[in-house]
């Protein structure tokens, strides 16, 4: 399950679960606004003559939150992220024309301008721009902006949030798919949209398409699903045209809500002053209280704190390895199990009864073991043999255990995998052995339990056991 984010945290156990969501941040946004336009351009052709003409095609308020961005543009290289106004100012009678895009498809970016005075750009079924009514300054602000995500997603930044409200009466009066695509409105409420933008921080890529990022955004007490967004794109700017990144590229995604976005919605959600803006891990359901509840481990009495460190048990985002440890370390936290990896060169032995794998002390077959020792199991722990032998049928594992104390709960599965073969896992519940006798780890799968294919994978190659 996951860790309460607020409220009695115990070691072991606080008594009964409590029922909540569980939440990566929640903060509070105060509200900015300002004028927004879409803009888009329709491409008519008269024999070999082709026209342009810039239209609107929203007009409206954004609400919300962005963070200032300074950086001037020019040439023909283009960067946006969602509403954010990051492109050059054009010059020409259309204003200031912005990243966009959105509205349309992920592959919007180009660099071949459509105009020669560089009004706009093309995108792949239609050219779109923004208008904004505040340049390169920020809009409303966020007391907390940065979280520390799921998985390997890091430390993520809410670079904007905004809630927009179409006030335009009339619409797009061009239906051709290849050149404005379908953005043709029947109701002035299709025209709302509400977006989310965050910011990878800590990782060199893009914030991931998946809980690790969040599962629903709660603005205001409404909440809206990742899953229902109506569109994701990423969008990678270097630093020297990303004034809030100092070096490399800055890694953005960008959700969109609309087409079902009503004006009760944002009334809603409101228009001006302080809003309760969460980002949240997961759906509603039971809590833990306990530490070693979620982490394992509250079945003993000697259970502490330090046994929680990161990659001793579990890699969980957020809490140390080393150091410092704090109950607040733990609120909202789930549990992710290590994952333990382990490689070496197969090898074969025998005739009549053939053995494949890795035991060079036991049958001198295998080598290059990777890596020699290792923390694992919660102890540090290497290698001695995983093989398989034809009568049996079944793997063979056996660790030393050089310090510590190995847990044999620690993982769920084990998966084996090789270059040219298909990967297969072996369950910890059907293990025939899984226990630890004189100084050593033993785990053995059920008799029978191997195909021949799978039997002669372990032979040859470079062949890696992954604990999860």
């Amino acid at each position: 399950m996951t860790i309460l984010s607020s409220g009695e945290l115990a070691l072991q156990d606080a008594g009964t679960n409590p029922t909540g969501q569980p939440e990566y941040l929640s903060t509070t946004l105060t509200t900015g606004s300002t004028s927004l336009t879409l803009r888009h351009a329709v491409k008519t052709q008269e024999n070999s003559d082709i026209f342009y003409n810039v239209d609107n095609t929203l007009t409206g308020t954004i609400y919300g939150f962005k963070t200032a961005q300074t950086t001037s543009y020019s040439g023909s290289s283009r960067y946006a992220r969602g509403f954010d106004d990051t492109n050059m100012a054009v010059t020409g009678s259309f204003g200031q024309i912005l990243g966009s895009g959105f509205l349309d498809n992920s592959d919007w970016l180009g660099t071949t301008p459509a105009f020669t005075t560089n009004e706009t750009w093309w995108t792949t079924r239609g050219i779109f721009g923004v208008t904004l009514g505040v340049d390169s300054g920020s809009l409303g602000s966020i007391s907390t902006s940065s979280y520390t995500g799921g998985g390997s997603a890091g430390t993520l930044e809410v670079h904007h949030f905004g809630w927009f409200n179409n006030s335009s009466s009339t619409y797009p009066n061009g239906t051709n798919s290849s050149t404005i695509g379908s953005q043709v409105l029947n109701t002035q409420a299709e025209g709302n949209w509400i977006m989310l933008c965050l910011k990878s921080t800590s990782v060199s890529t893009y914030p991931p398409e998946s809980n690790d990022s969040f599962y629903s955004v709660i603005i205001n007490g409404q909440e809206y699903l990742r899953t229902n967004a109506t569109h994701s794109g990423i969008h990678g700017i270097p630093s020297s045209r990303d004034s809030t990144t100092s070096s490399g590229t800055g890694y953005y995604r960008v959700w969109l809500w609309s087409g079902s976005i009503t004006d009760a919605n944002l009334t809603s959600i409101g228009t001006t002053g302080n809003k309760t803006f969460k980002l949240t891990s997961a759906a509603p359901g039971p809590l833990n209280n306990g530490i070693a509840e979620e982490f394992g481990g509250a079945d003993s009495a000697d259970v502490k704190m330090s046994d929680y460190y990161k990659d001793d048990l579990h890699v969980t985002a957020g809490i140390p390895t080393s150091g410092e440890i704090k109950f607040s370390d733990f609120l909202g936290k789930s549990y992710a199990a290590l994952s333990v990896a382990t490689s070496f060169t197969g090898g074969s032995t025998g005739a009549k009864l053939q053995r494949k794998g890795y035991a060079p002390s036991l049958f001198s077959i295998g080598s290059n073991l990777s890596p020699t020792s290792q923390d694992a199991f919660g102890a540090n722990v290497d290698l001695q043999y995983c093989y398989a032998t034809d009568n049996t049928m079944r793997v063979t594992i056996m660790y030393d255990i050089n310090s510590g104390t190995v847990d044999t709960t620690s993982w769920s599965t084990l998966t084996i995998s090789r270059s040219g073969y298909t990967s297969f896992t072996i369950s910890r519940s059907a293990l025939s052995t899984n226990s630890v006798s004189s100084g050593n780890y033993y785990i053995t799968a059920a008799a029978n339990s191997l195909t021949n294919t799978q039997f002669q994978m372990l032979g040859g190659g470079t062949v890696t056991l992954t604990f999860t």
